[in-house]
């Protein structure tokens, strides 16, 4: 069921699909934005193929926030660095990899873009805001991201599991670390 408003600017239209199909879209789109697709997608190469095939004037734009950050920064936060471990054993498993997005830039230049540009998380007052958005959303979002995967996948108890998230949050919030995520942008004009 579509969960977009009912009211649109005439130039605005939604299109539900399976991403991960064959795209049959007749016109082609001004602008592809993806986010938060990291751990969902199984066959990146194709999906960006596509979406270069599929988009007027090549505008395309990928974001993705890796939640394997560096071990080196992670020790002193032994739940999340376990979570970051067993969350990646358990998409690598399903074939739809967390760890996908150091490629990309890669993966645009083989599908055809041009001036791909890959930049790093900054430490100005606007990254600060990214940050704490990026807390909250893994804070808020972190049993929708490893329920299925730690019940269905690495066979935990949903009881073991939620305990275990528990423990995750309490690192999370821990504000004396500041680790970090390697953040990719790419944006490729043609």
């Amino acid at each position: 069921m579509p969960i977009q408003s009912s009211w649109l600017p005439p130039n605005l239209s939604f299109e539900i699909d399976n991403v991960e199909d064959t795209w049959t879209w007749a016109k082609p789109f001004d602008y592809i934005f993806c986010r938060a697709m990291i751990g969902s997608i199984e066959n990146w190469p194709r999906l960006i193929k596509q979406a270069f095939n599929q988009v007027a004037g090549s505008r395309f734009r990928t974001t993705a926030i890796l939640c394997a950050a560096k071990i080196i920064q992670l020790r002193f936060l032994m739940k999340w660095s376990q979570w970051s471990q067993l969350i990646v054993e358990a998409t690598d498993r399903t074939g739809r990899s967390v760890t996908v997005a150091p490629n990309f830039k890669k993966m645009m230049e083989d599908a055809g873009f041009e001036e791909v540009e890959e930049t790093q998380l900054g430490q100005d007052e606007w990254h600060k805001v990214l940050g704490r958005w990026t807390h909250a959303s893994h804070s808020t979002g972190l049993e929708g991201v490893s329920l299925y995967l730690f019940t269905q996948v690495l066979k935990w108890t949903r009881e073991e599991t939620l305990v275990f998230l528990a423990d995750v949050r309490k690192d999370l919030n821990n504000r004396g670390i500041h680790g970090y995520w390697p953040a990719y942008g790419h944006l490729a004009l043609i």
